[in-house]
């Protein structure tokens, strides 16, 4: 396991569900999934927010709220959200691509089967790495690629307070972004990700006190305005390559004596 791979999040989008199939067959899935994901949380509801705009520009706004299937393990190290449009596997000790797909594939089979799902379009993960900054080596023993992070210039009696790199690449249609640099005393996981690492014990406001490094690698297949025929073996050879795009990226930009995301 890496050691420095503190908080991992995947997402898999899916054709609409009706309120009324989610409803009866939620409790289906709860069970089906009950042996590797026994805690039900109790923040179970999902609230949307639409503003409308009428013919003089003004707005309204309308607020709704959509039950949601909020599971973790037992020991709080894997988490699962589902809603009547996408599913969420999140983990804060992702130990290896085998076991993480392995995990995925059980939960895709149970909501195909129950929720009778036909098409599928956004797969993505996101890995998120931080490293302890030791005192004397400006992260260089870390950062092979020395242009995401803290760029150095040079003043008289100067000390870095922090920088945060954000860069996108396109690979077809898998994308590759990244947010990198160094904190000061900075949150845990990034504010992004919202009440997601809570499930698993991560606090929102949690701090990560000291100077920390922080390699934010997020990988996605998006085709615009295209569904494909939901198959569990597709998301699967999409996670495949997600694997390998972000493998790429780390080991490109990390030094090799860091384990790869694997």
């Amino acid at each position: 396991m890496n050691e420095n791979l503190i908080y991992v999040l995947a997402k898999v989008d899916f054709g609409s569900i009706t309120e009324s199939r989610f409803k009866d067959r939620a409790d289906a899935v709860q069970e089906a999934l009950r042996k590797d994901y026994p805690i039900v949380n109790k923040n179970n509801i999902l609230t949307k927010i639409q503003f409308d705009f009428n013919q003089s520009n003004e707005h309204k706004i309308q607020q709704s709220n959509e039950r949601i299937i909020n599971l973790c393990s037992s020991n709080r190290e894997w988490g699962v959200r589902i809603t009547q449009n996408f599913l969420m596997l999140q983990t804060k000790r992702y130990d290896g691509f085998e076991k993480f797909i392995k995990r995925m594939q059980a939960i895709l089979a149970v909501v195909e089967k129950e929720f009778e799902l036909y098409h599928s379009a956004f797969v993505g993960i996101r890995f998120v790495n931080k490293y302890e900054y030791n005192g004397d080596d400006d992260f260089k023993d870390v950062f092979r690629r020395r242009d995401f992070i803290q760029p150095d210039l040079h003043f008289e009696n100067s000390l870095k307070g922090g920088s945060n790199l954000q860069a996108h690449y396109l690979v077809g249609f898998n994308n590759l972004k990244i947010n990198s640099g160094v904190m000061v005393d900075g949150l845990k996981v990034a504010a992004d990700f919202t009440d997601l690492p809570n499930d698993l014990g991560i606090q929102g406001d949690e701090i990560s006190e000291g100077v920390w490094a922080h390699l934010d690698i997020d990988c996605f297949y998006n085709e615009p305005d295209v569904l494909n025929d939901f198959s569990v073996e597709d998301i699967t050879e999409k996670y495949g390559a997600l694997r390998k795009l972000a493998n790429n990226a780390y080991a490109q930009i990390i030094f090799s004596k860091y384990p790869e995301l694997s």
